[in-house]
């Protein structure tokens, strides 16, 4: 008597069940390094743009610092010595007219402020002001963007940085600082941009 064999190809429900579960927690995985991918990605192009931007603001307020010089109806060059906002006079696009420039934080946006003079007598009409944003995610918070000092900084640590009361008529030298984070959630992600201008039309210290 001959006796047969038979293979059981099919699966149990038991076998179906762990199959499908196991494909479940590979493709709940495979979602979820994607998932975590792309946002890091996200993430790390946003703190570039946020840090370069940052880096730019910098370099530009120094130039623009660097060359305030009296208002074209003749008002000191510096108007607004904060520690949160800069208002000065100089000529931004060398056309020999001196506009009048305001640095302020908005929340977490630092803001730039243009007016152009205008008329005769010559006027800074703030109907003619245009706002910029030019820089996003500035956490500096209390901690101030612009700090103030006189012609003897460094070797003069005692007097310096100015008080509030000295800044407009005794600042020489302007340190900008601009701290960012695209993720303020993460502080071990600051970043930190600053640096010092000389107002060189001020300059007493030759």
């Amino acid at each position: 008597m001959i006796k047969k064999y038979y293979l059981n190809q099919g699966f149990t429900l038991i076998e179906i069940s762990l199959t499908m579960g196991l494909m479940s927690i590979i493709f709940g995985l495979a979602y979820l390094l994607t998932y975590n991918f792309k946002k890091e990605k996200a993430y790390t192009v946003n703190s570039f743009f946020t840090v370069d931007t940052a880096n730019k603001t910098i370099q530009t307020i120094m130039q623009e610092v660097r060359n305030a010089r009296n208002s074209e109806n003749g008002a000191y060059p510096l108007e607004i010595t904060q520690n949160q906002e800069l208002a000065f006079y100089t000529d931004l696009n060398d056309d020999g007219d001196n506009e009048r420039v305001h640095y302020y934080l908005d929340g977490q946006t630092l803001k730039k402020s243009i007016i152009k003079p205008s008329g005769f007598p010559v006027v800074y009409n703030a109907q003619d002001e245009q706002i910029l944003t030019v820089a996003e995610n500035v956490i500096n918070g209390s901690e101030a963007i612009f700090t103030y000092y006189n012609g003897n900084y460094p070797v003069d640590i005692t007097n310096n940085p100015l008080s509030v009361n000295q800044r407009l008529a005794g600042t020489r030298l302007i340190g900008i600082k601009i701290i960012v984070n695209s993720n303020p959630k993460e502080l071990k992600n600051n970043y930190e941009v600053s640096g010092f201008a000389q107002i060189r039309m001020l300059k007493d210290n030759l």
